[in-house]
């Protein structure tokens, strides 16, 4: 069995992935929620990402953004939470994560 830690998104990413691997933890699952793990900033911090969980022997995984609806009755409320998660997928593809947490609402 495996046992993974997810990010808290509020703290500097780069640090929560230092300290899941300080304890031990076999993988991350790399939430993609505001403010400090926006796909944008994941893609910005890719090389020291991989550094670390490299380093630390630990897989990832993903987690789509949490608070977006891809089933709201609302069409401009889905579209936008389409949008937002397909732009986590593609950050998640740079990363090479292969497995993600998908939340439809």
């Amino acid at each position: 069995m495996k046992y993974g830690a997810m990010n808290f998104p509020i703290k500097p990413l780069l640090r929560e992935i230092e300290e899941i691997g300080e304890m031990g933890f076999d993988y991350v699952e790399l939430t993609m929620d505001p403010p400090e793990a926006i796909p944008e900033k994941i893609i910005g911090q890719k090389r020291a990402i991989l550094e670390i969980l490299q380093r630390y022997g630990m897989g990832v995984m993903g987690h789509l953004p949490t608070f977006v609806w891809t089933s709201d009755l609302y069409e401009s409320l889905r579209r936008v939470s389409i949008q937002e998660n397909i732009a986590a997928l593609e950050a998640a593809a740079e990363l090479g994560i292969e497995k993600m947490v998908l939340h439809p609402g």
